[in-house]
């Protein structure tokens, strides 16, 4: 297949994003952090052919004994990149000559941290021509599906002190969620826990929690990621989908505990273990009890299906 790649607000190759205690080093990221907007979208369909702007499917005309080329746009809502495909799917062969079982389009976006978001739109208009045989009139249903890998952030305010139980400056447990991009899954809540490994460390573990949840639209939802580019338009497996999550603070990375959705809720956990709380020269690094920023990054696969009806006449 084609694969059309679309590199909108490009700049540099460094993009300023990380956070380090001395402030002389920067992570290059791609997406959100740190200048979240919060939302539940992802990337949505405009379907130009059939017009769906038109509400009246008898209107939605298709003549008989041309050509039907598919085409679309699809806009970038949120705040990561998207590697995708739109395939089109329950069209007669008898009818529309040329049809396979499952025919893709390729798309690829990136989007750069900015200050301010842009639009990311894309033409998709490369799938094949597909010849309507005449005395074919009647009104006719075809299904299009955009799936494609994404990614949510939850940009958060950790509070790291030498000591968890010191009641002064920032709370070392409870609620530490500053914003969950805007993406069709959402992070609701994210906590936190101090703890010591033991006595007499010089350093403390980071222990989250966090819940998501997934936007309730009908034919949306998460699926399995060797299902992207696979020519298929179902997916044949019955597990359901993971969610890969890791954590971001410090400029350290750490991974987490990956999770599954049920009725589109889903929680885990994740333990930035280890942190260290005093230089080499034993001053403390978090003496100022101080809130520190980092992001938790959830990747996954998402689909969403439309069904259009036209008239061919």
């Amino acid at each position: 297949m084609k694969r059309i790649i679309l590199l909108l607000c490009l700049l540099l190759l460094v993009s300023s994003c990380g956070f380090s205690p001395s402030g002389d080093s920067e992570q290059e990221i791609t997406g959100c952090p740190y200048s979240c907007r919060s939302g539940s979208s992802g990337v949505e369909l405009e379907i130009l052919n059939p017009d769906t702007s038109i509400g009246d499917s008898e209107k939605r005309i298709i003549p008989a004994g041309y050509e039907f080329i598919p085409s679309l746009i699809v806009h970038d809502e949120g705040m990561s990149d998207a590697d995708g495909e739109v395939c089109v799917t329950g069209l007669d062969s008898s009818t529309f000559s040329g049809v396979g079982g499952c025919d893709c389009a390729d798309y690829y976006i990136v989007v750069e941290e900015e200050e301010d978001y842009f639009l990311n739109d894309q033409v998709v208009d490369i799938f094949p021509g597909y010849g309507v045989a005449s005395g074919t009139e009647g009104d006719y249903l075809m299904t299009f599906i955009n799936r494609y890998k994404y990614k949510t952030y939850a940009v958060v305010d950790a509070c790291l002190k030498q000591d968890p139980a010191d009641k002064e400056g920032c709370s070392s447990s409870g609620s530490i969620l500053d914003v969950s991009s805007s993406a069709p899954l959402t992070v609701k809540s994210v906590d936190q826990t101090i703890t010591r490994p033991g006595q007499g460390t010089n350093a403390i573990n980071l222990i989250l929690t966090y819940e998501v949840s997934a936007k309730g639209n009908a034919g949306s939802g998460l699926i399995n990621d060797e299902v992207l580019f696979s020519g298929l338009c179902y997916d044949p497996n019955d597990e359901d989908p993971w969610i890969d999550v890791k954590f971001v603070i410090l400029n350290q990375e750490y991974s987490c505990e990956s999770i599954q959705l049920i009725a589109g809720e889903g929680t885990g956990s994740c333990i930035a273990d280890s942190i260290i709380t005093e230089g080499s020269s034993g001053e403390y690094l978090f003496e100022d009890q101080s809130t520190h920023q980092g992001y938790l990054e959830f990747s996954y696969l998402w689909e969403d299906i439309e069904t259009v009806e036209f008239r061919v006449q």
